[in-house]
């Protein structure tokens, strides 16, 4: 919720400088319509400037996340196909259609290799997300470069928290083995810029406003040119 903060910030700060030079404009005509532009231009610019600042040390925290490695699920049997997954857990069919339940599959990256709570059922789960097939798993490819082995099939689940997020990939491979990738990365960000950007965002915003000020005050002392703010018009 920071961001919005910062995003409702900036919507006042714009909303006190419309009014500033829209009294300034009505007092001081076309001079002054050009003075706010360029206070505008400064403003657009420290904008701009610190929203790449902000996107630049986003993707230096990103990239220095504990992002883990491939991890081998353990299990009793070999499988042939995901069936689906959720929070709770993943189901898998193996080669003579038993259907398997791995209970909270979730490593965090404590371990290279993990061992889900397998159990044998006969109910398939229903609404659960899109499994993908082989060549079709195209998400999985922003992960490790290397894949321990040729994937069957992969699946992928995320989820937010208020801490962050968490994101899932699991990846059936054609021997008949589960692996899972982990990626902690997930958080606001999916649904609103990252606190970073927000920041780089709002301090370009204040830096721009400041610039701008100093440089029309810096034509006004040597072209004797004056910005009438707030309707002041006694210099001239």
């Amino acid at each position: 919720m920071e961001i919005l903060k910062i995003l409702f910030t900036m919507f006042v700060v714009l909303i006190i400088i419309f009014w500033v030079l829209t009294k300034s404009i009505i007092t001081g005509g076309i001079k002054n319509l050009l003075l706010a532009i360029v206070l505008l231009m400064f403003v657009f610019i420290g904008t701009i400037v610190g929203l790449r600042v902000g996107n630049v040390i986003d993707n230096i925290q990103s990239s220095n996340a504990h992002v883990s490695s491939w991890m081998l699920l353990n299990s009793p049997v070999k499988f042939t196909e995901i069936v689906g997954v959720n929070y709770n857990g993943i189901w898998l069919r193996t080669v003579d259609e038993k259907l398997y339940f791995g209970r909270d599959p979730f490593n965090y990256g404590q371990t290279t290799t993990y061992t889900p709570k397998w159990e044998e059922i006969t109910i398939t789960p229903s609404n659960e997300p899109t499994v993908k097939k082989g060549e079709s798993c195209p998400d999985i490819q922003e992960y490790p470069k290397e894949f321990p082995g040729e994937i069957a099939e992969c699946a992928l689940i995320s989820w937010l928290h208020p801490g962050g997020g968490e994101k899932f990939y699991f990846a059936l491979l054609k021997n008949g083995t589960l692996w899972e990738w982990h990626d902690p990365r997930v958080g606001g960000s999916d649904m609103l810029p990252s606190l970073s950007i927000g920041i780089g965002l709002l301090v370009g915003f204040l830096l721009g406003i400041f610039s701008g000020v100093l440089f029309l005050n810096i034509l006004q002392k040597r072209y004797k040119i004056t910005l009438t703010w707030l309707g002041d018009n006694t210099s001239h």
